[in-house]
């Protein structure tokens, strides 16, 4: 419906004639963004705020390539372009919300192992998942409690996780 109705509304404003058209392939991006951010929540189901996170996405994507000059790439290769710039604008995001001490890797790597401590389980002592991602590492840098604190609570701002009484529970 979003996706409709925002073809409509483009169509109608003759100020955005010049503007990235939105075409089959933009509701093809807008899925594939719906899935990664269903992804970075560690669902395994498309939720509507993963949708609304996607047509977030695309329209400053579509709104800002409008008045960017025009450039020498094919429409294909700019959408891939396009879609590369959001994903590092993501990861630099994420970046300064966890500080300089959590790497991208670092995160994503704690998110699989955190989603895998959590198969078939509700809630994990924070001791415990502590005890837990010491043993984790990678490029040889383990998970200090500091580092899983600043994770968490990271997950508990996206509502991934709830941290109460020293108890991590998984938000579904």
């Amino acid at each position: 419906e979003q996706y409709s109705q925002w073809r409509v509304d483009k169509a109608a404003d003759s100020r955005n004639r010049r503007t990235l058209p939105i075409t089959a392939r933009t509701l093809e991006t807008m899925i594939r963004l719906s899935t990664a951010h269903a992804k970075m929540r560690m669902s395994k189901r498309i939720e509507v705020e993963d949708s609304a996170v996607a047509i977030d996405i695309m329209r400053l994507v579509v709104e800002a390539e409008g008045m960017a000059p025009p450039t020498n790439t094919t429409t294909d290769d700019a959408a891939e372009v396009d879609e590369l710039a959001l994903v590092d604008e993501a990861r630099d995001s994420r970046a300064a919300a966890l500080g300089p001490g959590i790497s991208e890797a670092k995160y994503m790597t704690f998110g699989k192992q955190f989603q895998d401590a959590m198969f078939h389980r509700d809630e994990i002592s924070l001791e415990e998942i502590v005890d837990e991602a010491a043993s984790w590492s990678i490029d040889e840098d383990s998970f200090t409690e500091e580092d899983v604190q600043l994770i968490l609570n990271h997950m508990e701002v996206e509502g991934k996780v709830m941290i109460h009484g020293g108890v991590v529970h998984l938000c579904t």
